[in-house]
């Protein structure tokens, strides 16, 4: 248990297994996940109905 919690740490963090480097492949992946995720959540912002807007 204590191998897969750190094993999961390490892959949140964006570190590889114990000498393990990352692929560029695994890096570009990485980052797009990120930046996917960054843009949902600014959608997801920009959705909400605001007080100010027209329509009320």
């Amino acid at each position: 248990m204590r191998r897969w919690l750190a094993q999961y740490d390490a892959e949140q963090t964006g570190q590889a297994g114990i000498g393990k480097a990352l692929t560029s492949e695994q890096q570009r992946i990485r980052e797009l996940e990120r930046d996917n995720q960054r843009l949902r959540e600014d959608v997801s912002i920009l959705k909400k109905h605001r007080p100010s807007s027209p329509g009320n």
